[in-house]
């Protein structure tokens, strides 16, 4: 108790000399808020008050008042009360920005409105973090595993006579995503990292090259290999050929079986097999339902004549 009273001393000293740096600031508010801290504060505030009012009218002996540091104790009394009294929102300014989590499970898809506006719709087996910003001027961010397609809002600030809008990041493990207002789908799972513009414009940073920011014009889809970091690009992509879980679908094109049965345990969360290697890297070409497990796996069979055969807890794939 001792040592919390010396460093509220201290600290009190330098925000009266206005010397007080933000995280001192935020620590005297801190320490105020606890039971045995505040009570000494009030205490002190008290006798702040009774010894001012006591020089106050205190006179000499000639029968003048003398003159009183009563601007000084003055701001000390109200440096005091306002500790107590901001300490309390403060504290709770500080305690509501905690990250808001968002996260779907197998074969689930979320819609969510962001605290900002932001319309995502989260994909299955996804987890998508909302960082509150505590500062206009800071970026809205969030961090996405898994998939979703964001529709993000502009957000506006003035300053002064100029107008600019606050950026908003999406942070995955491979890259950093830079937005103003626009429509894209961002995939991170285990093997790929996919980026798809619909609408407007973004930038991308890779994590291991920070210093360079590449343009994305809409129509263009960037994968990353998450173990080689190899890139590349496609141009003239749509919703239908890659982001087409959105509509409900789950569309394929030029994708091997492998692929596909890789895609469908993300979503679906239950274990594929297919030992048969020619069967495995078949090229598909088609559209299933997005339901629930058991009518796209019904819906994948009768397309490309395959059999899902249930053995415990996972699933093996064999030509019928």
């Amino acid at each position: 108790m001792k040592k919390e009273t010396s460093r509220i001393q201290y600290l009190l000293k330098k925000y009266l000399n206005d010397n007080c740096t933000r995280a001192e600031y935020e620590e005297l508010i801190k320490l105020s808020q606890e039971p045995e801290n505040e009570k000494y504060i009030m205490e002190n505030n008290r006798i702040t008050w009774r010894d001012t009012d006591q020089v106050k009218h205190r006179v000499s002996e000639t029968g003048r008042q003398v003159h009183t540091t009563w601007p000084i104790v003055l701001k000390i009394a109200a440096s005091l009360l306002i500790l107590v009294m901001v300490g309390f929102a403060l504290n709770q300014w500080l305690n509501h920005s905690e990250p808001i989590v968002y996260t779907t499970g197998n074969g689930e898809v979320k819609e969510i409105v962001l605290p900002d506006s932001t319309r995502v719709t989260l994909n299955a087996n996804s987890n998508l973090v909302w960082y509150p910003t505590r500062f206009q001027k800071e970026d809205r961010l969030v961090h996405l595993t898994g998939e979703a397609y964001f529709k993000v809002t502009k957000k506006a600030r003035t300053e002064g006579k100029a107008s600019e809008f606050r950026g908003f990041q999406v942070k995955t493990s491979r890259m950093t995503i830079h937005v103003t207002g626009t429509e894209f789908n961002v995939m991170a799972r285990q093997k790929n990292t996919e980026v798809f513009l619909q609408e407007g414009s973004v930038e991308y940073e890779l994590a291991d090259n920070q210093s360079l920011l590449e343009p994305m014009s809409p129509g263009e889809k960037i994968t990353i290999d998450n173990q080689t970091g190899n890139l590349t690009k496609t141009q003239s992509e749509n919703l239908s050929t890659s982001a087409s879980w959105i509509t409900g679908i789950l569309n394929y094109n030029n994708k091997s079986l492998g692929e596909v049965l890789r895609n469908l345990s993300e979503l679906f969360g239950v274990e594929i097999t297919c030992e048969d290697q020619d069967l495995n890297s078949k090229k598909i070409n088609l559209g299933v339902p997005y339901k629930d497990w058991e009518n796209t796996k019904r819906a994948l069979e009768m397309a490309i004549n395959v059999q899902f055969k249930k053995e415990n807890d996972q699933y093996s794939v064999v030509q019928k």
